[in-house]
């Protein structure tokens, strides 16, 4: 589901159903998780303030105070939105979401048609594709 989101092939309110969908510590992990795939696309510091308006939180909002400043590291500060609660942790995964999806367009269009061979990098659109992913036993 939020590699589909990152690649602009479900909706926004598709992926909030889904999240809604868990209890508050399995949205509390999925936050963390998603702070972490958004490292991995090297998701930076001046991507807040545009997955800030993308997911229509004002500056103001704990969890884009949390992410834009602090005392730790950039890369740290994400995992600390985890432990927010209730509507404040739905909204730190809306910040989180939106920073892993710039982070993952950057990712593609930089590398552009270079050849990946992680499943979330491929083409989620196409069924065969989901198909090989799925049998694959590698």
């Amino acid at each position: 589901m939020l590699n589909k989101y990152a690649q602009q092939l479900i909706m926004r309110e598709t992926i909030y159903d889904w999240y809604s969908s868990f209890k508050e510590f399995e949205k509390k992990q999925i936050v963390k998780n998603v702070w972490y795939l958004a490292l991995q696309a090297q998701v930076l510091e001046s991507d807040i303030e545009k997955a800030a308006e993308i997911s229509a939180l004002k500056t103001t909002h704990t969890p884009v105070v949390m992410l834009s400043q602090g005392k730790d590291p950039f890369k740290n500060r994400g995992f600390n939105l985890s432990k927010l609660d209730g509507v404040v942790l739905n909204q730190a995964f809306k910040l989180v979401l939106e920073c892993f999806a710039l982070a993952e367009q950057r990712r593609r269009f930089a590398e552009g048609s270079l050849p990946c061979h992680h499943w979330w990098h491929k083409d989620l659109s196409d069924e065969n594709v989901i198909k090989e992913i799925l049998t694959d036993k590698t």
